[in-house]
């Protein structure tokens, strides 16, 4: 049987991190809770479940906790204003020439040496990517991976930011 999900998530309180949510999911019932994301607690504030003899799970508890992180960095801006960015000017003409770079210079330095790169060349900014979501899948989640592009009016460049945020 499918059980469609609905989550609605809004602040009570930025400051504190304090997130209220209300899951309904379809043939079940609804769940509000609220989210402390500074210690990761949710705490059911009330449940209205279609059978009384239903109770809240673990499982519930979890999707809402991974409900209202993945909300919460929804909000924050495209990227940190305060990031330790690290531009060096290269330009390849090729994939494998960026790739290359990327895998081989700066891969080795994101998140140790500084926390972010930012370049005119997609494509070094693509095998970045690639290549620091390689290493979370096999060797296990050690960060996020985070990825924007903005034009910059003053210098007129296209900038291709990748930069991580711990777990």
């Amino acid at each position: 049987m499918y059980m469609s999900r609905m989550m609605k998530c809004r602040w009570l309180d930025d400051k504190n991190k304090i997130v209220h949510v209300t899951e309904t999911i379809s043939g079940m019932g609804t769940i509000t809770a609220e989210v402390n994301l500074q210690d990761d607690t949710v705490t059911i504030m009330h449940t209205e479940f279609v059978e009384e003899s239903m109770n809240e799970t673990r499982d519930d508890r979890d999707s809402i906790l991974h409900a209202a992180q993945a909300w919460e960095r929804r909000q924050r801006p495209p990227h940190p204003r305060a990031i330790k960015w690290h531009e060096d000017g290269m330009k390849f003409e090729t994939h494998p020439e960026s790739w290359e770079w990327a895998s081989k210079v700066v891969y080795n330095e994101i998140g140790t040496l500084y926390e972010g790169y930012r370049t005119e060349d997609e494509k070094i900014a693509c095998s970045l990517v690639y290549e620091l979501v390689r290493r979370n899948t096999s060797h296990g989640p050690m960060f996020h991976v985070c990825a924007h592009n903005e034009y910059d009016k003053g210098e007129q460049k296209y900038w291709y930011m990748v930069w991580v945020e711990p777990v």
